[in-house]
């Protein structure tokens, strides 16, 4: 592997890498918060009962991952055009902030899964049009030469 220097060059891969780990670990705290259950079946006519561990739960993890890191990929695009922090930390600030409005808002259940999800990559999506204009209005009326 390279040096840093080599990765800041591929912001779109970075973002996207970045993303995937934000969403396993969300996935993994989460699963955590909910901590271990029982699965209750009706196998052989008549009710049996199983202990479900959280670690079966965060296996899951980096498939659950993956819509986190579609969104990062639009992340990562907009920061290959507008180079610096400001629209991936705006972008985090968003992602953060989302899941703190679904913590605050919705039950701690099961749907809070989904709703968080939502939250989240809801937030990740305002915070990328607001890094977005906040970056390109800074560059226009500093006249760089890569701003719109």
């Amino acid at each position: 592997m390279g040096s840093w220097a080599t990765w800041r060059r591929h912001p779109i891969v970075l973002c996207t890498l970045a993303g995937w780990l934000a969403g396993m670990l969300w996935w993994t705290g989460l699963m955590i918060a909910f901590g271990p259950s029982t699965v209750v079946t009706t196998e052989r006519g008549f009710l049996e009962e199983r202990p479900r561990s959280v670690a079966s739960r965060a296996v899951y993890a980096p498939l659950v991952a993956i819509p986190w890191a579609l969104v990062w990929v639009l992340v990562g695009v907009a920061n290959a055009q507008f180079r610096g922090y400001w629209v991936p930390v705006a972008a985090a600030v968003g992602t953060v902030g989302g899941g703190a409005y679904s913590v605050a808002t919705n039950y701690f259940d099961g749907w809070l899964v989904i709703f968080m999800t939502g939250g989240c990559l809801g937030g990740t999506l305002v915070g990328l049009v607001v890094g977005v204009l906040t970056r390109a209005t800074w560059g226009w009326f500093r006249g760089w030469e890569d701003s719109l």
